[in-house]
């Protein structure tokens, strides 16, 4: 048999995943089957093995997706002269405007399937830990650059002041879920830069409130 070209096994294998992506949206992890997800792909059943070992593999890989796309977020390049504590708040209206985003709720509610389905499945939560502790460590950097920079509290420990964004966060996304468009995101999260400020450095507090009062106005 012809070996596939890797730019047509790469597309399709994309195409299936986002399939996959609106059914465990659709279904829930659970009671999603893989005909589902090859229907919805207009692909056969069997054909999907050649991509994807099972519904866990696709499942992963739909959640790892949601997590790389926030690592490009953050990773994005920032204007000149731009300081870590500002790259820092740069990153969390970033965050703010993807919240609004009306494609949002379906990756929310497709990342809590995923969290779900990991406390049920621990081969499962080995496939997605790794992805979400790279996050962790990337929001950390933000942190420890914003204290070298003298703009954050020295005494703040990286790795958990990153946990709580997590969960903030993943808090914020599992309320619009319930809630829908009338859950004010915009609002929580003005409450979090306020929240977080305390652990800014006075000077750096200031500028930010400051800020904040402006675009109040």
């Amino acid at each position: 048999m012809a070996k596939l070209p890797d730019r047509y096994m790469e597309e399709r294998r994309q195409e299936i995943l986002d399939a996959a992506r609106r059914v465990f949206v659709e279904k829930g992890y659970d009671n999603a089957t893989m005909n589902d997800i090859a229907a919805a792909a207009d692909v056969s059943a069997g054909s999907i093995y050649r991509y994807f070992e099972n519904k866990r593999d696709l499942i992963a890989a739909a959640s790892n997706a949601c997590i790389e796309d926030d690592l490009r977020i953050w990773s994005t390049e920032l204007p000149e002269g731009t300081t870590p504590g500002e790259a820092f708040l740069a990153l969390g209206e970033q965050t703010r405007r993807d919240f609004a985003d009306p494609g949002r709720l379906d990756e929310c509610v497709l990342r809590l399937e995923s969290y779900l389905a990991c406390s049920r499945d621990p081969e499962l939560r080995d496939q997605v830990l790794p992805m979400m502790e790279e996050s962790v460590q990337q929001l950390a950097g933000f942190v420890r650059a914003a204290q070298e920079s003298g703009e954050f509290d020295a005494n703040i420990d990286p790795i958990q002041f990153a946990r709580f964004l997590h969960v903030f966060g993943a808090g914020t996304g599992a309320l619009s879920v319930l809630y829908g468009s009338e859950f004010d995101t915009d609002s929580v999260w003005n409450q979090l830069i306020a929240l977080a400020s305390l652990w800014f450095t006075e000077d750096f507090r200031a500028s930010v409130l400051a800020r904040m009062g402006e675009q109040a106005k």
